[in-house]
Protein backbone atom coordinates (compact mmCIF):
# COMPACT_ATOMS: atom_id res chain seq x y z
CA UNK A 1 0.00 0.00 0.00
CA UNK A 2 3.01 2.03 0.34
CA UNK A 3 2.77 2.72 -3.96
CA UNK A 4 0.70 5.38 -5.29
CA UNK A 5 -2.49 4.00 -6.91
CA UNK A 6 -3.09 4.79 -10.62
CA UNK A 7 -6.17 7.13 -10.94
CA UNK A 8 -8.53 4.55 -12.98
CA UNK A 9 -8.03 2.01 -10.52
CA UNK A 10 -8.84 4.15 -7.89
CA UNK A 11 -11.88 5.29 -9.53
CA UNK A 12 -12.40 1.82 -10.09
CA UNK A 13 -12.08 0.20 -6.31
CA UNK A 14 -14.00 2.69 -4.97
CA UNK A 15 -17.42 2.12 -7.02
CA UNK A 16 -16.81 -1.89 -6.79
CA UNK A 17 -17.38 -1.55 -3.43
CA UNK A 18 -20.30 0.77 -3.55
CA UNK A 19 -23.98 -0.55 -3.58
CA UNK A 20 -27.39 1.65 -3.87
CA UNK A 21 -29.31 2.30 -0.63
CA UNK A 22 -32.46 1.03 0.00
CA UNK A 23 -34.87 2.47 -1.53
CA UNK A 24 -38.02 4.41 0.29
CA UNK A 25 -40.94 6.28 -0.88
CA UNK A 26 -41.81 9.99 0.51
CA UNK A 27 -43.93 12.70 -0.90
CA UNK A 28 -43.17 14.49 -4.17
CA UNK A 29 -42.53 17.85 -2.10
CA UNK A 30 -39.29 15.67 -0.72
CA UNK A 31 -38.29 14.71 -4.35
CA UNK A 32 -36.02 17.24 -6.09
CA UNK A 33 -33.13 15.70 -7.31
CA UNK A 34 -33.72 11.82 -6.15
CA UNK A 35 -33.87 8.98 -8.19
CA UNK A 36 -37.05 7.22 -9.09
CA UNK A 37 -37.02 3.50 -8.05
CA UNK A 38 -40.02 2.42 -10.13
CA UNK A 39 -41.45 2.90 -13.08
CA UNK A 40 -44.68 5.55 -13.31
CA UNK A 41 -47.65 4.79 -15.82
CA UNK A 42 -50.64 7.25 -15.75
CA UNK A 43 -53.83 5.81 -14.73
CA UNK A 44 -55.99 8.27 -16.44
CA UNK A 45 -55.80 10.29 -19.91
CA UNK A 46 -54.30 13.98 -19.81
CA UNK A 47 -56.22 15.89 -19.98
CA UNK A 48 -59.09 13.74 -18.70
CA UNK A 49 -61.75 15.55 -21.41
CA UNK A 50 -61.22 18.08 -23.74
CA UNK A 51 -61.66 21.49 -22.60
CA UNK A 52 -60.85 25.08 -23.74
CA UNK A 53 -57.68 26.79 -24.17
CA UNK A 54 -58.72 29.97 -23.53
CA UNK A 55 -61.45 32.66 -22.48
CA UNK A 56 -63.34 32.54 -25.59
CA UNK A 57 -66.93 30.93 -26.93
CA UNK A 58 -67.42 27.38 -27.79
CA UNK A 59 -69.02 27.08 -31.23
CA UNK A 60 -69.59 24.69 -34.19
CA UNK A 61 -66.48 25.24 -36.73
CA UNK A 62 -69.70 25.28 -39.54
CA UNK A 63 -71.25 28.21 -38.01
CA UNK A 64 -68.19 30.24 -38.05
CA UNK A 65 -66.24 28.97 -41.12
CA UNK A 66 -66.97 31.67 -43.71
CA UNK A 67 -67.33 35.07 -41.11
CA UNK A 68 -65.60 38.29 -41.85
CA UNK A 69 -65.74 41.85 -41.53
CA UNK A 70 -68.36 42.45 -43.49
CA UNK A 71 -69.81 39.10 -43.19
CA UNK A 72 -70.36 38.37 -39.30
CA UNK A 73 -72.40 35.88 -37.60
CA UNK A 74 -74.37 36.11 -34.59
CA UNK A 75 -74.81 33.31 -31.86
CA UNK A 76 -76.87 33.01 -29.21
CA UNK A 77 -75.24 32.06 -26.05
CA UNK A 78 -76.96 29.47 -24.05
CA UNK A 79 -74.37 29.48 -20.80
CA UNK A 80 -71.53 29.98 -19.43
CA UNK A 81 -68.64 27.85 -18.31
CA UNK A 82 -66.30 28.86 -15.62
CA UNK A 83 -63.39 26.38 -14.63
CA UNK A 84 -64.46 23.65 -12.68
CA UNK A 85 -67.95 23.51 -14.04
CA UNK A 86 -69.43 21.46 -16.36
CA UNK A 87 -72.65 22.73 -18.89
CA UNK A 88 -75.75 20.37 -19.00
CA UNK A 89 -75.95 22.23 -22.42
CA UNK A 90 -75.60 21.23 -25.85
CA UNK A 91 -74.06 23.58 -28.38
CA UNK A 92 -76.14 23.15 -31.39
CA UNK A 93 -75.94 25.35 -34.78
CA UNK A 94 -76.43 28.86 -34.26
CA UNK A 95 -75.50 29.24 -30.85
CA UNK A 96 -72.61 29.21 -28.63
CA UNK A 97 -71.22 28.67 -24.78
CA UNK A 98 -69.29 31.39 -23.03
CA UNK A 99 -66.44 29.17 -21.78
CA UNK A 100 -63.31 30.10 -19.38
CA UNK A 101 -59.60 28.98 -20.16
CA UNK A 102 -59.72 24.85 -18.53
CA UNK A 103 -63.72 24.28 -18.30
CA UNK A 104 -64.33 21.20 -19.98
CA UNK A 105 -65.32 21.32 -23.79
CA UNK A 106 -69.65 21.43 -23.52
CA UNK A 107 -71.29 18.67 -25.76
CA UNK A 108 -71.88 19.86 -29.55
CA UNK A 109 -68.68 22.24 -29.94
CA UNK A 110 -65.37 21.42 -31.73
CA UNK A 111 -63.77 24.80 -31.53
CA UNK A 112 -63.15 27.45 -29.33
CA UNK A 113 -63.21 31.34 -30.72
CA UNK A 114 -60.99 33.68 -28.29
CA UNK A 115 -63.25 36.64 -26.58
CA UNK A 116 -60.49 39.16 -28.26
CA UNK A 117 -62.67 37.99 -31.84
CA UNK A 118 -65.64 38.75 -30.68
CA UNK A 119 -68.05 41.51 -29.44
CA UNK A 120 -71.24 41.11 -27.42
CA UNK A 121 -74.71 41.97 -28.08
CA UNK A 122 -76.79 41.41 -25.59
CA UNK A 123 -77.53 37.77 -24.98
CA UNK A 124 -75.58 36.78 -28.02
CA UNK A 125 -71.98 37.01 -29.43
CA UNK A 126 -71.12 38.51 -32.86
CA UNK A 127 -67.95 36.79 -34.67
CA UNK A 128 -66.47 38.07 -37.28
CA UNK A 129 -63.17 36.75 -37.58
CA UNK A 130 -62.53 33.27 -38.43
CA UNK A 131 -60.81 30.46 -36.41
CA UNK A 132 -59.63 27.06 -37.87
CA UNK A 133 -61.60 23.93 -36.82
CA UNK A 134 -60.55 22.72 -33.50
CA UNK A 135 -58.63 25.68 -32.80
CA UNK A 136 -57.57 26.69 -29.06
CA UNK A 137 -59.44 23.25 -27.80
CA UNK A 138 -57.37 20.66 -25.91
CA UNK A 139 -58.05 17.27 -26.86
CA UNK A 140 -58.37 14.42 -24.15
CA UNK A 141 -55.03 12.53 -23.84
CA UNK A 142 -52.91 14.84 -26.32
CA UNK A 143 -50.52 14.91 -23.40
CA UNK A 144 -50.16 11.71 -21.89
CA UNK A 145 -52.80 8.49 -22.79
CA UNK A 146 -54.06 6.02 -19.75
CA UNK A 147 -51.30 3.16 -18.93
CA UNK A 148 -48.45 5.24 -20.51
CA UNK A 149 -45.48 5.34 -18.21
CA UNK A 150 -44.63 8.96 -17.98
CA UNK A 151 -41.56 8.57 -15.61
CA UNK A 152 -38.91 5.83 -15.69
CA UNK A 153 -36.76 3.81 -13.09
CA UNK A 154 -33.52 5.35 -12.65
CA UNK A 155 -34.51 9.36 -13.83
CA UNK A 156 -33.78 12.00 -11.85
CA UNK A 157 -36.49 13.69 -10.80
CA UNK A 158 -36.82 17.64 -11.53
CA UNK A 159 -39.44 20.50 -11.34
CA UNK A 160 -41.79 19.61 -14.41
CA UNK A 161 -41.39 15.69 -13.06
CA UNK A 162 -42.75 16.45 -9.05
CA UNK A 163 -45.46 18.69 -11.85
CA UNK A 164 -46.07 15.77 -13.44
CA UNK A 165 -46.44 12.89 -10.37
CA UNK A 166 -49.33 15.53 -8.79
CA UNK A 167 -51.34 15.77 -12.31
CA UNK A 168 -51.64 11.60 -12.13
CA UNK A 169 -52.74 12.02 -9.10
CA UNK A 170 -49.32 10.75 -7.21
CA UNK A 171 -48.75 12.59 -3.73
CA UNK A 172 -46.02 9.71 -2.81
CA UNK A 173 -43.21 8.52 -4.99
CA UNK A 174 -40.85 5.27 -4.34
CA UNK A 175 -36.57 6.81 -5.09
CA UNK A 176 -33.60 5.61 -4.31
CA UNK A 177 -32.99 6.94 -0.02
CA UNK A 178 -30.51 10.41 -0.32
CA UNK A 179 -27.35 9.44 1.45
CA UNK A 180 -26.33 11.12 4.79
CA UNK A 181 -22.61 12.13 4.44
CA UNK A 182 -20.97 13.45 7.78
CA UNK A 183 -18.34 15.99 7.57
CA UNK A 184 -15.54 16.23 9.62
CA UNK A 185 -12.46 19.00 9.18
CA UNK A 186 -9.29 18.22 10.94
CA UNK A 187 -6.54 20.22 12.59
CA UNK A 188 -5.43 22.42 15.56
CA UNK A 189 -4.95 25.56 13.14
CA UNK A 190 -8.72 25.42 11.79
CA UNK A 191 -11.41 28.73 12.84
CA UNK A 192 -14.67 28.85 11.88
CA UNK A 193 -15.68 31.49 9.30
CA UNK A 194 -16.94 34.34 12.22
CA UNK A 195 -13.72 33.25 14.38
CA UNK A 196 -10.84 36.03 14.56
CA UNK A 197 -8.11 35.22 12.58
CA UNK A 198 -4.40 35.44 13.61
CA UNK A 199 -1.18 33.81 12.41
CA UNK A 200 -0.91 30.46 12.05
CA UNK A 201 -4.50 30.39 11.94
CA UNK A 202 -6.45 29.17 8.71
CA UNK A 203 -10.59 29.59 8.10
CA UNK A 204 -12.15 26.15 7.90
CA UNK A 205 -13.15 26.19 4.35
CA UNK A 206 -13.29 22.34 3.39
CA UNK A 207 -16.85 21.49 5.22
CA UNK A 208 -18.12 24.55 3.65
CA UNK A 209 -17.29 23.79 -0.04
CA UNK A 210 -17.54 19.99 0.62
CA UNK A 211 -20.79 20.84 2.26
CA UNK A 212 -22.08 22.14 -1.11
CA UNK A 213 -20.96 20.00 -3.33
CA UNK A 214 -22.68 16.93 -1.44
CA UNK A 215 -25.93 18.97 -1.82
CA UNK A 216 -25.16 19.45 -5.49
CA UNK A 217 -25.17 15.74 -5.31
CA UNK A 218 -28.97 15.39 -4.39
CA UNK A 219 -27.59 13.43 -0.50
CA UNK A 220 -27.50 15.00 2.66
CA UNK A 221 -24.68 16.58 3.96
CA UNK A 222 -23.90 16.63 7.90
CA UNK A 223 -21.19 18.87 9.17
CA UNK A 224 -19.76 17.27 12.14
CA UNK A 225 -17.01 20.42 12.94
CA UNK A 226 -13.14 20.19 13.47
CA UNK A 227 -11.91 17.70 15.02
CA UNK A 228 -8.18 18.46 16.95
CA UNK A 229 -5.20 17.39 16.62
CA UNK A 230 -5.65 14.47 19.41
CA UNK A 231 -6.33 10.92 19.56
CA UNK A 232 -9.27 11.87 21.65
CA UNK A 233 -11.36 14.56 19.67
CA UNK A 234 -10.52 12.78 16.35
CA UNK A 235 -12.08 9.46 17.48
CA UNK A 236 -14.87 10.77 18.97
CA UNK A 237 -15.64 12.99 16.17
CA UNK A 238 -15.27 10.05 13.68
CA UNK A 239 -17.53 7.80 15.62
CA UNK A 240 -20.21 10.30 15.25
CA UNK A 241 -19.65 10.17 11.94
CA UNK A 242 -19.71 6.55 11.34
CA UNK A 243 -23.44 6.56 12.19
CA UNK A 244 -23.95 8.44 8.57
CA UNK A 245 -23.69 6.46 5.23
CA UNK A 246 -20.48 8.04 4.23
CA UNK A 247 -17.60 9.52 5.99
CA UNK A 248 -15.39 12.41 4.51
CA UNK A 249 -12.36 14.14 6.45
CA UNK A 250 -10.14 16.32 5.00
CA UNK A 251 -6.63 16.85 6.49
CA UNK A 252 -4.62 14.56 8.89
CA UNK A 253 -4.19 12.24 6.40
CA UNK A 254 -0.69 13.18 5.22
CA UNK A 255 2.68 11.49 6.17
CA UNK A 256 2.87 14.99 9.25
CA UNK A 257 3.62 14.59 12.78
CA UNK A 258 0.54 15.49 13.45
CA UNK A 259 -0.93 14.08 10.61
CA UNK A 260 -3.05 11.12 12.70
CA UNK A 261 -6.58 10.34 11.16
CA UNK A 262 -5.03 7.82 8.91
CA UNK A 263 -3.97 6.37 12.66
CA UNK A 264 -6.79 6.65 14.18
CA UNK A 265 -9.09 5.32 11.42
CA UNK A 266 -6.92 2.87 11.38
CA UNK A 267 -7.37 1.69 15.32
CA UNK A 268 -10.77 2.00 14.60
CA UNK A 269 -11.10 -0.69 12.04
CA UNK A 270 -9.59 0.91 8.95
CA UNK A 271 -10.03 -1.66 5.83
CA UNK A 272 -7.63 0.22 3.70
CA UNK A 273 -8.03 0.28 0.14
CA UNK A 274 -5.58 2.74 -0.96
CA UNK A 275 -3.58 5.52 0.24
CA UNK A 276 -1.95 8.35 -2.34
CA UNK A 277 -3.75 8.57 -5.98
CA UNK A 278 -1.21 9.51 -8.87
CA UNK A 279 -2.87 12.92 -9.18
CA UNK A 280 -2.37 16.59 -8.85
CA UNK A 281 -3.87 17.98 -6.73
CA UNK A 282 -5.08 15.59 -3.85
CA UNK A 283 -1.83 13.10 -3.82
CA UNK A 284 -2.50 12.21 -0.19
CA UNK A 285 -6.25 10.01 -1.12
CA UNK A 286 -7.17 7.36 1.76
CA UNK A 287 -9.91 5.39 0.88
CA UNK A 288 -11.64 2.43 2.80
CA UNK A 289 -14.40 1.16 5.19
CA UNK A 290 -14.87 0.72 8.66
CA UNK A 291 -17.52 -1.64 9.00
CA UNK A 292 -19.92 -0.92 6.11
CA UNK A 293 -19.39 2.89 5.96
CA UNK A 294 -17.34 4.33 3.44
CA UNK A 295 -14.18 6.24 4.57
CA UNK A 296 -12.65 9.24 2.12
CA UNK A 297 -9.38 10.79 3.82
CA UNK A 298 -9.61 14.30 1.57
CA UNK A 299 -6.35 16.41 1.09
CA UNK A 300 -6.25 19.45 3.72
CA UNK A 301 -5.78 21.98 1.21
CA UNK A 302 -9.12 23.51 -0.05
CA UNK A 303 -8.65 23.03 -3.77
CA UNK A 304 -7.00 19.29 -3.25
CA UNK A 305 -9.76 18.39 -1.11
CA UNK A 306 -12.50 19.73 -3.91
CA UNK A 307 -10.85 17.91 -6.94
CA UNK A 308 -10.83 14.73 -5.20
CA UNK A 309 -14.46 15.00 -4.27
CA UNK A 310 -15.29 15.79 -8.15
CA UNK A 311 -13.19 12.73 -9.48
CA UNK A 312 -14.02 9.95 -6.32
CA UNK A 313 -16.61 11.12 -3.85
CA UNK A 314 -19.06 12.42 -6.31
CA UNK A 315 -19.58 9.27 -8.82
CA UNK A 316 -19.59 6.33 -5.46
CA UNK A 317 -22.67 9.26 -3.91
CA UNK A 318 -24.46 9.02 -7.39
CA UNK A 319 -24.13 5.11 -7.48
CA UNK A 320 -25.62 4.87 -3.55
CA UNK A 321 -28.54 7.24 -4.49
CA UNK A 322 -29.11 4.50 -7.75
CA UNK A 323 -27.86 6.94 -10.43
CA UNK A 324 -27.24 5.84 -14.11
CA UNK A 325 -24.55 8.22 -15.19
CA UNK A 326 -22.12 8.80 -12.39
CA UNK A 327 -19.80 10.89 -14.25
CA UNK A 328 -19.45 14.34 -15.67
CA UNK A 329 -19.60 15.16 -19.24
CA UNK A 330 -16.34 15.13 -20.79
CA UNK A 331 -15.50 16.88 -24.07
CA UNK A 332 -12.68 17.70 -26.50
CA UNK A 333 -10.94 21.56 -26.28
CA UNK A 334 -8.51 23.15 -28.13
CA UNK A 335 -5.92 25.12 -25.25
CA UNK A 336 -5.83 28.50 -26.15
CA UNK A 337 -2.10 28.80 -23.98
CA UNK A 338 0.87 26.92 -23.10
CA UNK A 339 1.13 24.92 -20.20
CA UNK A 340 4.67 23.48 -18.36
CA UNK A 341 3.79 20.89 -16.18
CA UNK A 342 6.04 18.31 -13.93
CA UNK A 343 5.64 15.03 -15.06
CA UNK A 344 4.75 11.78 -12.99
CA UNK A 345 1.50 12.76 -12.31
CA UNK A 346 -2.30 12.97 -13.85
CA UNK A 347 -2.96 16.32 -13.93
CA UNK A 348 -6.62 17.96 -13.28
CA UNK A 349 -6.23 22.02 -13.64
CA UNK A 350 -9.32 24.45 -13.06
CA UNK A 351 -10.04 25.89 -16.06
CA UNK A 352 -12.57 28.00 -18.60
CA UNK A 353 -14.40 26.22 -21.11
CA UNK A 354 -15.67 28.37 -23.64
CA UNK A 355 -17.53 27.61 -27.18
CA UNK A 356 -15.90 28.54 -30.24
CA UNK A 357 -17.28 30.76 -32.74
CA UNK A 358 -16.82 27.91 -35.36
CA UNK A 359 -17.88 25.28 -33.50
CA UNK A 360 -16.11 23.12 -30.75
CA UNK A 361 -14.65 24.37 -27.20
CA UNK A 362 -11.49 26.09 -26.48
CA UNK A 363 -10.20 26.55 -22.98
CA UNK A 364 -8.22 28.72 -20.47
CA UNK A 365 -6.78 28.04 -17.22
CA UNK A 366 -7.83 30.16 -13.99
CA UNK A 367 -4.51 30.95 -13.61
CA UNK A 368 -1.91 30.42 -10.58
CA UNK A 369 -2.85 26.07 -10.41
CA UNK A 370 -1.72 25.71 -6.75
CA UNK A 371 -3.57 23.31 -4.39
CA UNK A 372 -4.61 26.34 -1.62
CA UNK A 373 -5.69 28.50 -4.77
CA UNK A 374 -9.16 28.42 -3.84
CA UNK A 375 -10.27 31.38 -6.52
CA UNK A 376 -9.08 28.84 -9.25
CA UNK A 377 -12.46 26.56 -8.61
CA UNK A 378 -14.05 29.70 -8.06
CA UNK A 379 -13.19 30.58 -11.27
CA UNK A 380 -13.34 27.41 -12.82
CA UNK A 381 -16.01 25.34 -15.26
CA UNK A 382 -14.09 22.32 -16.05
CA UNK A 383 -11.07 20.34 -15.16
CA UNK A 384 -8.61 20.02 -17.96
CA UNK A 385 -6.85 16.44 -17.91
CA UNK A 386 -3.59 16.22 -18.82
CA UNK A 387 -1.54 12.99 -18.40
CA UNK A 388 1.26 11.88 -16.43
CA UNK A 389 4.10 11.79 -18.71
CA UNK A 390 3.49 15.14 -20.19
CA UNK A 391 5.87 17.90 -19.71
CA UNK A 392 4.22 20.77 -21.67
CA UNK A 393 0.82 21.33 -23.84
CA UNK A 394 1.40 23.83 -26.47
CA UNK A 395 -1.52 26.41 -27.53
CA UNK A 396 -3.45 24.88 -30.10
CA UNK A 397 -3.62 21.32 -28.40
CA UNK A 398 -6.46 19.26 -28.07
CA UNK A 399 -7.17 18.29 -24.39
CA UNK A 400 -10.14 16.55 -22.68
CA UNK A 401 -12.15 18.73 -20.19
CA UNK A 402 -14.39 17.32 -18.01
CA UNK A 403 -17.08 19.74 -17.28
CA UNK A 404 -17.75 20.70 -13.59
CA UNK A 405 -20.08 23.94 -14.02
CA UNK A 406 -23.62 23.81 -12.45
CA UNK A 407 -24.85 23.45 -16.83
CA UNK A 408 -23.21 19.91 -16.74
CA UNK A 409 -25.58 18.63 -13.67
Amino acid sequence: MSGMTEFDVAGRKILEGIEPLPTVEVDILESLGMTLAENVPSPNDIPFAANSAMDGFAVIHKDIEDVSEDNPVTLKVIDDIKAGDVSSRKVTPGTAIRIMTGAPLPRGADTVVMVEKTRSDGDSVIIAAPEDAGQNVRRASEDVRKGEVILEQGEIIEPAGMGMLASIGRSRVRVSRRPRVAILATGNELIEPDGQIATGKVRNTNTYSLFGQVLRCGAGPVALGIARDSREDTEKKVKVGLAHDVLLTSGGVSVGDYDMVRDVLTEMGLKLVFWKVRIKPGMPLLYGRIGNTPVFGLPGNPVSSMVTFELFVRPAILKMMGRNKLFRPVVTVTLDEDIDLRTGRNHFLRAVVTRADGGGYTARTTGPQGSGILTSMVLANALLMVGPDVSRVERGTGLKAMLTGKESM
